[in-house]
């Protein structure tokens, strides 16, 4: 996923709105490798990057494999943790067990010139507004929230607002 971070971030930049109205749409997009077959240093420092956007409530939407999902979730139950996409989305095939948005096969793999090398294990979650953080900025937090799934929606529907 690392070799594709800048692609994806392009593409989410095409389904991204200028939310802060200053002309220009930027999305920052960070690598974190969680996958223990590392040096653990490296390992323990890229959790604790993680868990701190988590904790922040910043971080609103996830790209990565399952396993690394449920890394993310840690002791969460999912439904407290991810939006249900098959209630908002019950007709799109590339919901897959209600919290999933499985970006192979997506024209969002597409955006992300990601079409060919895109594993099949790798899908788009969004945070539930009731997975835990510790940031008490509500009204950030529901922004950032509600922004996310605008950018989901316009993932789903193939709909760009910024043609790249």
């Amino acid at each position: 996923l690392y070799y594709k971070s800048m692609d994806i971030e392009l593409a989410l930049e095409q389904y991204t709105g200028d939310y802060d109205n200053n002309g220009y749409t930027h999305v920052d997009f960070y690598f974190m490798n969680i996958n223990k077959d590392q040096d653990m240093n490296y390992y323990y420092t890229n959790q604790t990057k993680l868990f701190s956007e988590i904790g922040l409530g910043v971080s609103q939407m996830y790209i990565a494999d399952k396993a690394s999902i449920l890394a993310i979730l840690g002791e969460q139950d999912e439904e407290k943790a991810f939006e249900d996409l098959s209630a908002l989305y019950p007709d799109d095939p590339q919901v897959t067990d209600k919290y999933y948005y499985k970006v192979k096969g997506s024209k969002f793999a597409e955006a992300a010139l990601y079409v060919e090398s895109c594993p099949e294990d790798m899908y788009i979650v969004v945070r539930n507004e009731n997975f835990s953080s510790y940031n008490s900025g509500g009204n950030d937090i529901a922004e950032y929230h509600r922004r996310a799934m605008e950018v989901m929606d316009n993932i789903v529907n193939d709909k760009k607002i910024n043609e790249s």
